[in-house]
């Protein structure tokens, strides 16, 4: 039994070619939105609860797996961990399926890199203008110290994620609640529609949509604060 931690695009694609190939794969997600994602299968289970490492460890005897797949988020530092930890502990194969990196790709020309979301946040403070954070939701909380009524999220539209944005004090104004990836053309409307100066990403890889969201900013003359991987 193989145990695939995705919470991806690409993390599905790949449990979808392994389904086809005949293997028995249980896949962890960190939300139930992300387990609704995929269609039953006989020889697919689902696991939608996020697991520390100890939990982990207990969940991987539990169902006797044989092999570990990361094809998490490349920002899922900690899941990653608990993973070769795991892995390392019971000493059972660890993979890792990688989205390509934007900047290993296409370079930093043009971009500004910000090497944790409070620089990022620091880097804007003093900044005139409005400012997307198409990051997700998960540090939109290392932007507080900006005003409110500069920033637009744009975040997964669920209610867990809705309800932790206006929890920090965002207005449904400034929150724009919709699943990517997002095309050139929506990235473009987006800044339009909101006179967005400034967009702060992650590297996220071209699957993540990233190249179409730079892209789209650095046409309309947006600049574009990235959070490297580490």
């Amino acid at each position: 039994m193989k145990l695939v931690f995705a919470g991806t695009k690409m993390g599905r694609q790949y449990v979808q070619q392994l389904l086809k190939c005949g293997e028995k794969v249980i896949v962890s997600t960190a939300t139930e939105y992300g387990a609704s994602l995929y269609e039953p299968h006989e020889n697919l289970i689902i696991n939608n609860k996020k697991m520390n490492y100890e939990e982990m460890l207990a969940f991987i005897q539990d169902k006797n797996i044989d092999e570990i797949i990361d094809t998490t988020h490349p920002y899922a530092v900690q899941v990653t961990e608990n993973m070769i930890k795991c892995a390392k502990s019971l000493k059972i194969p660890y993979r890792v399926i990688e989205r390509d990196s934007f900047i290993e790709k296409k370079g930093i020309n043009g971009l500004i890199l910000a090497h944790s979301y409070e620089e990022a946040c620091n880097l804007l403070i003093e900044k005139e203008g409005n400012i997307l954070l198409a990051i997700g939701s998960n540090n939109v909380q290392a932007f507080q110290k900006i005003p409110k009524n500069r920033i637009y999220i744009r975040v997964l539209p669920t209610s867990k994620v809705l309800e932790k944005c206006e929890t920090l004090g965002f207005t449904p104004k400034n929150i724009i609640a919709m699943q990517g990836p997002f095309s050139y053309e929506m990235n473009r409307i987006i800044i339009q529609e909101h006179a967005i100066k400034y967009m702060v990403t992650k590297d996220s890889g071209t699957s993540g949509g990233v190249e179409e969201k730079i892209q789209s900013a650095l046409d309309m003359g947006v600049e574009v604060v990235m959070i490297p991987r580490k």
